[in-house]
């Protein structure tokens, strides 16, 4: 990577790095897309911005993160709590409800206690 390159690459994390929300604490930004997939016209592939480039989210990417968040909560919340079922019990609620206009944002107040700001 070229010295310009680099420069350019710190003046845009030092940018995301003052991006702050109404708390005051830090909250990067993370651009989140949908493009047209390939199996069928409905189909559609979800892309996060990764530094300036789009990345694929993949079943077993997905997977990983969830498996990371379970042991994350296990080691927040150990037995007799929650631990990871909370996040079972979450993705059980979503997949039950996910017709449910405003889902997300009901799930969101009601296990985190805090509201997510849409971009």
């Amino acid at each position: 990577m070229t010295a310009w390159k680099q420069a350019k690459l710190r003046e845009k994390v030092n940018l995301e790095a003052k991006r702050k929300h109404t708390s005051g604490m830090h909250r990067p930004f993370i651009a989140i897309r949908l493009v047209q997939g390939h199996k069928a016209p409905d189909d559609r592939i979800i892309e996060i911005n990764t530094g300036g480039t789009y990345r694929r989210i993949s079943l077993p990417f997905l997977l990983k993160i969830l498996n990371l968040l379970m042991i994350n909560e296990d080691y927040l919340h150990p037995y007799p709590e929650k631990g990871r079922y909370l996040i079972v019990e979450l993705i059980t609620e979503l997949a039950n409800n996910f017709n449910e206009p405003e889902i997300l944002d009901k799930l969101i107040r009601k296990y985190c206690g805090k509201e997510i700001s849409q971009r």
